[in-house]
């Protein structure tokens, strides 16, 4: 290179101002070329924190999966040790009072047979140890007339009153037709009984044995449908 070029006395004013002129391109472009390598650099930094992210994320996500099950059996343990607390119905409850009770129509039939009237005073004896057990009951009535039903209902709130509840098992063993007319049928059943009488905590206050009852039961016609009208025990 010939540095006697570089000397100032061998340039005049334009040339000066040409030189500037060059300097501040090469400076401009110097600048661009870094701006570019800094960006490049942040891109594949932010690059590496998103990759890292992720990988954290789905980390985080693989132990929580693991710790799905421990939940779920610690909520279920909770719940387990929430409802000791909680005071309910001995589990024999349903045994004795769970039925088809849902399940029936209204008898209509001209001469029923002993197969229908069994299943009506069924339907009633279910009917009422539900009641007396403190559990829903809103078709008692499509079998009994208004003034048994409302006896049975007196009964429950009695035992409400006195936070006691009745649990009730009666089944039929057999039944036998005595009289039968067109609006009036008297029928003879045996029919295997127990029942408890517990507070609400489970403690039983009193029990009778199971024992086989002989009791009487009257159905009546009314609208083209059979009702029971009236029952007794016979010795």
């Amino acid at each position: 290179m010939d540095f006697n070029k570089l000397n100032p006395k061998n340039y005049g004013p334009s040339e000066f101002i040409k030189m500037f002129i060059r300097l501040g391109f090469i400076g401009i472009s110097i600048g661009i070329i870094s701006g570019t390598i800094i960006k490049s650099f942040q891109r594949k930094n932010a690059s590496i924190n998103l990759n890292l992210s992720l990988v954290k994320t789905k980390s985080i996500s693989k132990e929580l999966d693991k710790q799905v099950p421990k939940i779920k059996v610690l909520k279920s343990l909770e719940i387990k040790n929430e409802s000791k607390n909680i005071k309910a119905f001995p589990k024999d409850k349903l045994n004795l009072t769970r039925s088809e009770s849902s399940s029936f129509y209204p008898l209509v039939e001209k001469n029923p047979n002993n197969s229908q009237v069994k299943k009506l005073i069924q339907f009633w004896l279910k009917g009422k140890a539900q009641i007396l057990a403190g559990e829903e009951n809103q078709s008692l009535s499509k079998v009994a007339r208004d003034n048994l039903v409302d006896i049975v209902n007196s009964q429950r709130q009695e035992d409400k009153t006195l936070q006691e509840f009745q649990l009730i098992n009666a089944k039929i063993n057999s039944i036998t037709i005595k009289q039968t007319s067109e609006i009036r049928i008297e029928a003879l059943t045996e029919i295997m009984y127990e029942d408890k009488r517990l507070k609400l905590s489970g403690q039983i206050i009193e029990q009778t044995k199971p024992s086989v009852l002989k009791i009487n039961y009257i159905l009546g016609k009314r609208d083209n449908q059979w009702e029971l009208i009236d029952f007794f025990r016979v010795n």
